[in-house]
């Protein structure tokens, strides 16, 4: 409502005043239906995750995000106006968030899962505790959403939509990345709790097969692509910018490696920890995107987000190398350096892509690198990894 009644929005993004009344309206609709929908859907993956049932809530998510993105898109292709893209929006949210507790409700009655009366004394002791997590969760928000605001003040809203629009595209591979958080944490810290320490080697090792595997090619096809498909969906309007593409993509691969490192730290509740991790790489972002500026315009936010991730994962690696030295839990850092050597050498595919046209030549040889490291995970990796991945290969013939 301060929003609204202030203009708050409209000068920080630049709106022309003609839209300002439609957008502010919109933005309260929204504000109104989120604040009960996110309240209770936080509470959601919880026990699907806890009880072994994640794959059940996964399906969920990917059909909520299937319908909130295309019902709204669908109507502005057949000509809806702003404010009626809004209206279908909070229809298809409304809709997929009755399913959502529908589905949800029945499984936690198959659980044998309770809800308790609120206890308003334990939830600000809880508060307290999780200080850290929150200014995390802040932390997390400006590099992500927050950023666009930031830049708005800086470039002009077109340079702004160039970054947004091709976010957007990058986010959701991230989104794709983070998908194995849920079902693979609970694995990770039952394993800390029986002290399993080959099966918490395997966990992070199969989550660095699957950087090296799935994420590094898809991230080369999609540089490639991206340019004909961006033409396509954006009818042509939206100015395609390569570089910046390359270093929001390539960032993803550095920021893959962090992941199982990610999950332990918060597993522990070393949220000190991961709060020093991001104030470092939030600071390395703002020095670099200073330094950068005059020289590479709106690449320069690319190349600063790149360079953070990079500074991300060695704070991640120091930290958790010293974690699970005192857990007596030796981390294989050979397999380590080979991710990262195939990370970097992905990265010079991708900016190669970038640069020249890619011939057979470009695709023969990445297949064959690909083929060569793949071959070589099964020498690099712990004995467990070994054998599950020895297995894999016979199933498959």
């Amino acid at each position: 409502i301060i929003f609204y009644k202030f203009d708050i929005l409209i000068d920080l993004l630049n709106i022309n005043k003609e839209y300002s009344e439609i957008f502010n309206i919109s933005i309260i609709y929204l504000s109104v239906f989120y604040f009960f929908s996110y309240s209770y859907g936080n509470f959601l993956p919880g026990p699907f995750s806890a009880f072994g049932h994640y794959h059940v809530y996964a399906w969920i998510k990917v059909f909520r995000t299937f319908i909130n993105s295309f019902v709204p898109a669908i109507a502005i292709f057949l000509g809806a106006s702003f404010i009626e893209a809004v209206y279908f929006l909070i229809l298809s949210e409304i809709i997929s968030f009755i399913i959502h507790i529908f589905f949800s409700l029945k499984y936690f009655v198959k659980f044998s899962f309770k809800f308790l009366k609120p206890n308003i004394n334990l939830g600000l002791n809880q508060f307290k505790l999780s200080f850290f997590i929150l200014i995390n969760s802040i932390i997390d928000f400006i590099k992500n959403i927050g950023l666009r605001l930031i830049l708005t003040t800086v470039f002009s809203p077109l340079s702004v939509s160039y970054f947004v629009t091709l976010r957007i595209i990058t986010n959701f591979i991230k989104f794709s990345i983070d998908s194995l958080r849920d079902p693979l944490f609970p694995k990770l810290m039952t394993s800390f709790e029986n002290n399993q320490k080959k099966n918490i080697l395997l966990l992070i090792e199969t989550y660095w097969i699957i950087t090296i595997v799935i994420v590094s090619p898809i991230l080369i096809i999609s540089q490639i692509l991206a340019p004909f498909f961006f033409e396509y969906w954006t009818l042509n309007k939206i100015k395609f910018q390569p570089y910046l593409f390359n270093f929001l993509i390539m960032s993803l691969l550095f920021y893959s490696i962090n992941l199982p490192f990610d999950m332990i730290l918060k597993g522990f509740n070393k949220n000190k920890k991961i709060l020093t991790i991001n104030l470092f790489s939030v600071l390395i972002f703002l020095i670099s995107f200073l330094i950068l500026i005059n020289f590479y315009s709106l690449v320069s936010v690319g190349i600063a987000i790149f360079i953070s991730e990079i500074s991300a994962m060695f704070f991640y690696f120091i930290n958790i190398k010293k974690f699970l030295k005192d857990k007596k839990i030796k981390i294989n850092e050979r397999f380590f350096y080979l991710t990262l050597f195939i990370i970097i050498h992905t990265c010079l595919l991708i900016s190669l892509a970038t640069i020249i046209d890619v011939s057979i030549v470009f695709y023969l040889y990445t297949l064959i690198t690909f083929v060569i490291f793949i071959f070589n995970i099964k020498r690099l990796s712990s004995k467990k990894t070994s054998n599950l991945l020895k297995m894999k290969f016979k199933l498959i013939k």
